[in-house]
């Protein structure tokens, strides 16, 4: 899915009148992680690159692919787990519609995810109204 996503972007942001040609490979698959492993490795690639939105809408930002191409390598690294994607929405406003907002960006996030090649029946959305410890937006807790 990444390399769909970077093949059709490279294409459009060329000057007119110029051709691309991508080729972009795989890595070997990665040994599986334990729990606590894999919940450290998805915190780790979140602090480093976190999940942002454009605007205050469900829609993900351009920033967000590294991340989510980061995710999409590991989950499947946890053999057998299911992952909740939980998005937080804080701040003034009435409380459902803020959890209703939350899920939103939660399932834009599978849906890339899914794109990106995970199994979607590992994954459940979740919305929070409320901040997440740290100001996240989006967390992955493995279950």
């Amino acid at each position: 899915g990444a390399a769909a996503d970077i093949g059709t972007r490279l294409a459009s942001a060329l000057p007119q009148g110029f051709a691309s040609a991508a080729q972009l490979t795989a890595r070997d698959p990665a040994p599986p992680l334990d729990a606590a492993e894999l919940q450290k490795a998805i915190n780790d690639a979140l602090a480093k690159t976190p999940l942002l939105f454009e605007g205050p809408d469900a829609t993900l930002s351009d920033s967000a692919t590294p991340a989510l191409d980061a995710l999409a390598a590991l989950l499947p690294r946890g053999r057998g787990a299911h992952f909740e994607i939980i998005g937080y929405v804080g701040g003034p406003g009435i409380e459902e519609v803020n959890r209703g907002l939350a899920k939103q960006r939660a399932r834009a996030v599978i849906d890339r995810l899914t794109a990106f090649g995970v199994d979607p029946a590992n994954l459940a959305p979740v919305g929070v109204a409320g901040q997440a410890q740290g100001g996240a937006a989006i967390e992955v807790v493995a279950k």
